[in-house]
């Protein structure tokens, strides 16, 4: 290595500058390492990173020794000098500590670093002979990014652990409020959120008693100061301002080797908000629920009254024309055994026609003219019902109401209907040649009926008292009327 004295003082102050700033870093770094309490391997990581800071310092002493050409490479102390040679076997020790870590870790990156420590050791620089100047430069060279980058790595992690400080100031923190007490009472933690919340309550937070605290918040809840302020089974719920709710919660925690009293402010405000919401929303469903009971209950009463009355009108219809046409029949002294037969069957059937739930209009008309025809009554029909049923059996109740009423009460001997098809509605035209009727007409228990079928259908239902008497109706064809 003597061929170190050639190189220029320029460059190995260079070289002593840089090397010394290199041993100061690798220094800073070692003791970095070795205060890390997450090391899988620390004293393996420790000793080989004070190998490379030996090293550092070992080429710093060199490159001293050339700048001081006292014809040989020595590390000087104050009082006695070493040769330096032999002692670069320090650098085949960490490089034999290194690939057992490279190997044990699996990190290829060290390869680079590795094959710097084996230019360093005294087989090598034998071989190199005249252009060993070059191994301080490299060496240099190298550790200036290895240092360099591994501060920087140790900044970062330093900055990322988590240390007691750390911990400490996460507590601090916390949006949840956090008190621990002691066995003698005192406060022994209290985060920045228990203390505001506590002071929002109008509690001391200094209190050298601090057991006193969960009776305090305990009184305060049943007091019940708050609509929500409350005694609930997992704590206390307490309105800490008009725009914050929080739950007091009571336990035991270990602190410092210390059983503790726990008291813990969870803040619950935004779950209350949620929890009236849904209670308001249930109590209007119920309210809903009830209105709609309300309203089923009705439309049955509804249902039950009108068929109630279609009820009443089938039996008024039924029955009303027959005890017509038997009175007449009665009336008229007529003996023919043919009619008679028919008279009988005619109310006989008065039971089947109330059991018939939907009888076809078509022949339901013709039975009428065939029943008024035994009383001597004869309906002319003109035209044709409409397609729809209950167009149908509307006219043909409405038919049979106003044929029952011509020959009640007025004794007609020919009944005219008149049916009119239109492209929207059917028209319906009655009178007959009876006697007629007074100016004032008095609604019986007919007309309502009549005037009710009609209407029931979106139709308009007219009585015209002049000679003739006439009843008009109109049925709109079905989906017309809307």
């Amino acid at each position: 290595m003597s061929h170190l004295f050639n190189i220029k003082s320029v460059v190995l102050i260079a070289l002593i500058i840089l090397l010394f700033g290199l041993m100061v870093g690798q220094m800073i770094h070692v003791l970095l390492v070795a205060t890390r309490k997450e090391n899988r391997n620390p004293r393996g990581a420790v000793a080989y990173e004070a190998l490379l800071l030996a090293h550092l310092l070992l080429a710093c002493a060199t490159v001293c020794s050339a700048y001081a050409n006292h014809g040989a490479l020595l590390f000087r102390m104050k009082m006695i000098s070493f040769p330096i040679e032999p002692m670069m076997w320090v650098n085949a020790i960490a490089l034999v500590l290194g690939l057992v870590l490279a190997f044990a870790y699996r990190r290829p990156i060290m390869t680079l670093e590795l094959i710097v420590l084996a230019t360093c050791t005294p087989p090598f620089i034998e071989a190199a002979d005249i252009n060993s100047w070059f191994i301080p430069v490299l060496d240099a060279s190298f550790f200036l990014f290895r240092v360099s980058s591994s501060l920087t790595m140790d900044i970062k992690h330093r900055s990322s652990a988590i240390t007691q400080l750390s911990i400490g100031e996460a507590v601090k923190k916390l949006p949840e409020g956090i008190l621990c007490i002691n066995r003698s009472g005192a406060i022994v933690l209290m985060n920045e959120s228990m203390r505001s919340s506590l002071q929002a309550l109008g509690l001391g937070t200094n209190l050298s008693e601090g057991s006193l605290i969960w009776a305090e918040l305990a009184k305060r809840a049943a007091a019940g100061n708050h609509v929500r302020d409350t005694l609930l089974p997992e704590g206390i719920r307490l309105t800490v301002s008009p725009n914050e709710t929080r739950l007091f919660i009571h336990d035991e925690v270990t602190l410092h080797h210390t059983l503790c009293e726990r008291i813990m402010a969870i803040d619950v405000t935004v779950e209350e908000d949620l929890n009236e919401r849904l209670h308001l929303a249930n109590t209007e469903l119920e309210e809903s629920n009830r209105k709609l009971e309300q309203t089923l209950a009705q439309l049955e009463e509804a249902a039950a009254e009108e068929a109630s009355l279609v009820m009443k009108t089938r039996v008024h219809d039924s029955i009303g024309q027959r005890m017509t046409i038997l009175h007449h029949y009665l009336e008229s002294d007529i003996d023919n055994p043919e009619i008679t037969r028919s008279v009988s069957r005619l109310m006989h059937n008065i039971t089947n026609d109330l059991a018939r739930t939907s009888p076809e209009g078509k022949d339901e008309l013709a039975a009428l003219a065939s029943a008024f025809a035994l009383a001597g009554t004869n309906i002319h029909i003109e035209g044709t019902l409409p397609e729809n049923p209950s167009s149908a059996n509307a006219l043909v109740g409405i038919i049979r109401e106003a044929a029952t009423n011509a020959l009640k009460h007025g004794s007609a001997k020919n009944v005219y209907v008149r049916i009119a098809a239109k492209p929207s509605e059917t028209n319906l035209a009655i009178f007959d040649d009876g006697t007629g009727a007074s100016s004032t007409i008095i609604d019986g228990c007919g007309m309502p009926q009549m005037r009710r079928a009609a209407e029931v259908l979106g139709g308009t239902f007219e009585v015209n008292a002049l000679t003739p008497f006439t009843i008009s109706a109109t049925i709109p064809h079905q989906g017309a009327s809307s």
